[in-house]
């Protein structure tokens, strides 16, 4: 089960973290926001990856939030921008490695 929450940074950009059970949305919540202060998480949930899709359900309870109608499809765009890059990487190494 992965859990995720998206935070705002104070310039108004927002990023996805993840994590597994047992930390709580709380919990990495706080772990990044007193690693940079003036952090607000926006949204959390649940969020399952089946190929390029992204499918965000539940709520947190430690953080009494729940998913905006726009995460799944950030989520997506995030799955696929990280799979794009990391076939790029992959691709790299292997030619590097090939010489």
């Amino acid at each position: 089960m992965l859990k995720y929450i998206y935070i705002r940074e104070r310039d108004g950009t927002e990023f996805p973290a993840f994590c597994m059970v047992p930390m709580t949305h709380l919990e990495l919540a706080l772990s990044l926001q007193s690693y940079k202060p003036g952090r607000t998480i926006v949204s959390a949930g649940f969020v399952e990856f089946t190929g390029s899709e992204a499918r965000t359900y539940g709520r947190s309870e430690s953080l009494n939030l729940g998913p905006r109608n726009s995460d799944h499809v950030f989520l997506t765009t995030f799955a696929r921008a990280t799979a794009t890059a990391a076939a790029a990487s992959l691709n790299e190494m292997a030619a590097t490695s090939s010489r």
